[in-house]
């Protein structure tokens, strides 16, 4: 039996870094093609509005991007499909944090009230 070694690259993107059109397409091995289309279908935006070979993104941009590579290769989805499923993931994930904050007002309430 053969073993496959599975790779995956960690990188620790800075909150304040902007990235060019030609990086993102490096980064993320996609052609810039797709980043438009990503761009039309409101997937990601860049950071202002410019020209489409000025754009500039930020790291957000890359971790929808990246989202978005998955949804489509793993779930095959169309862009419309991919960019429901993205607007249902952040509706999801803002619903978790409003759980957690009710959860810790709640333990709070409990920790005053004993």
């Amino acid at each position: 039996m053969s073993s496959k070694a599975i790779t995956e690259r960690v990188e620790i993107l800075d909150q304040t870094t902007t990235y060019s059109l030609t990086e993102v397409c490096e980064r993320s091995g996609v052609h810039s093609e797709f980043i438009v289309e990503l761009v039309e279908h409101g997937i990601i935006a860049p950071v202002a509005e410019q020209p489409a070979r000025q754009w500039l993104f930020d790291t957000r941009a890359l971790t929808r991007l990246r989202r978005a590579q998955r949804l489509q290769q793993d779930l095959q989805l169309n862009m419309p499909g991919v960019a429901l499923s993205l607007e249902l993931l952040d509706d999801l994930e803002q619903l978790r944090r409003q759980v957690d904050g009710m959860h810790q007002q709640l333990r709070q309430l409990l920790d005053q009230a004993s």
